[in-house]
């Protein structure tokens, strides 16, 4: 399983996402907190990465 977890306002990566794949949402959330700690502003499945990307949103590399 793949999910998005976007930063926002305020946040050090702004206006950035990253993907995280897991073997559930569960494990997907664990590995963000590991990676990021709480500071990340939404969850999103991977199906809408085009949405996400229209609107500006930017991959954070080397975060995968």
């Amino acid at each position: 399983m793949k999910m998005i977890y976007t930063f926002g306002v305020g946040q050090k990566h702004r206006g950035k996402y990253v993907v995280i794949k897991g073997k559930d949402r569960e494990d997907c959330r664990d590995k963000m907190i590991a990676k990021h700690g709480m500071e990340w502003a939404y969850v999103y499945e991977f199906s809408k990465l085009a949405d996400l990307e229209r609107i500006g949103l930017k991959e954070l590399r080397g975060t995968r």
